[in-house]
């Protein structure tokens, strides 16, 4: 039966989903899309690209998170409630349901604006995640195919790719990032992971975002603290910022010069290529999605 509609342990879920991560498409640096806590729930809002103008886009009584923006930067996908995935205009109008046959979360846009990529979950009694996978799906819910196990995925502004985060029991509870073409072929480790002979866990990363150019990856370190970049492909990774702040989800600017990251104090942006020339954007947000104007 297709979910319109937040019942039961699915609407407490909320707390306990993953970080949602995003990919940016190529363009004029546009409005930021993040979260914010409302009255308890948390509600999207754009904000302008200097961290002013801010505007809530939603009001729902089950929540919405992990916004992302369409190609042309004129809809927004969001998750509802952790059961459901609507869209809107930039302003909150026009809101429609993409019914699917799963509770999905994270939605991901592909460059064409004809399917999503999402999290399809299942809940314990409790409302806890108890099994994630990767689905793709039409942008009306219909033609869903599962693609593999895990979750955050990230569709790359190129189309060719999928990124991902691989549940515990499929990296022996040692993620990394993956990547996957969204017919399921070409996985491949683009962030690996690896346990030391003490058996610790060592590699891997987070919140991985895509560069407009689809050629890059910015991530997070295991240790909270460090901004990494890679090709896409994997192979070596060059740190771009370390300090002692805790960060979390980087996205790329669509010109492709800065990245956008969150600590537990603000929202600061720095340049793409060397990681310096920071710049603040105010307050700290969450889930932050960078619209292609």
């Amino acid at each position: 039966m297709r979910r319109h509609l937040v019942i039961g342990a699915a609407a407490l879920s909320l707390a306990l989903a993953p970080q949602a991560a995003a990919g940016t498409f190529a363009g004029h640096n546009g409005r930021i899309a993040y979260v914010q806590t409302v009255a308890g729930r948390p509600q999207v809002f754009t904000m302008a690209a200097n961290g002013r103008d801010r505007r809530q886009v939603t009001n729902l009584s089950g929540g919405a998170s992990s916004p992302d923006w369409t190609r042309d930067g004129r809809a927004l996908a969001y998750s509802v409630g952790g059961s459901t995935i609507e869209a809107s205009d930039p302003a909150g109008g026009g809101p429609h349901g993409i019914a699917a046959d799963i509770n999905a979360l994270d939605p991901t846009w592909s460059p064409d604006g004809g399917a999503l990529a999402v999290t399809g979950v299942m809940y314990t009694p409790s409302g806890a995640i108890e099994q994630s996978s990767i689905y793709v799906l039409q942008a009306d819910g219909n033609g869903q195919q599962r693609i593999v196990d895990g979750s955050d995925p990230v569709w790359s502004p190129t189309g060719a790719w999928i990124l991902y985060r691989p549940t515990d029991a499929t990296s022996d509870f040692c993620p990394g990032i993956l990547a996957v073409r969204p017919d399921g072929s070409g996985l491949h480790h683009v962030v690996s992971n690896y346990r030391n002979d003490d058996g610790t866990c060592s590699g891997g990363g987070s919140d991985p975002s895509v560069s407009p150019d689809g050629k890059r990856v910015v991530y997070v370190a295991p240790n909270g603290r460090d901004l990494y970049q890679v090709s896409i492909y994997g192979g070596a990774a060059r740190k771009l910022r370390s300090d002692d702040d805790q960060k979390q989800s980087p996205v790329f600017s669509p010109d492709g010069q800065r990245i956008l990251y969150v600590t537990s104090r603000a929202t600061r942006t720095i340049a793409a290529k060397k990681g310096g020339d920071v710049k603040s954007l105010g307050a700290a947000v969450s889930e932050p999605a960078w619209q292609a104007s």
